[in-house]
């Protein structure tokens, strides 16, 4: 957690080490929410960090909670095709985590 000051022009600082952290490069456009009790910043076009790609809808587990109880789907596995064009776009998503 940082501290930091609003200065008289009504401009903060952001410290170095969160900005690079956080993608926060010069003219980067964010978003100031109001919250209840306090504020967020935001990128104002927030990307994807994160991606759950289930390649099969077949499963040995019958997990009480799995959406999959209540599918009327046939089980199946994607095609090669489809998880390589998704596997190659993925790339284009710059916030992405491994």
């Amino acid at each position: 957690m940082a501290k930091i000051m609003i200065d008289k022009e009504g401009k903060i600082t952001i410290p170095p080490a969160y900005r690079a952290r956080y993608g926060l490069d010069e003219g980067r456009e964010l978003i100031l929410e109001g919250l209840e009790d306090g504020l967020a910043l935001r990128p104002a076009i927030p990307d994807v960090r994160k991606v759950y790609l289930e390649a099969t809808t077949r499963c040995n587990l019958n997990c009480a909670t799995c959406v999959r109880n209540v599918w009327e789907e046939p089980e199946g596995d994607m095609d090669e095709e489809t998880f390589g064009r998704l596997l190659e776009q993925m790339r284009a998503l710059p916030e992405l985590r491994e």
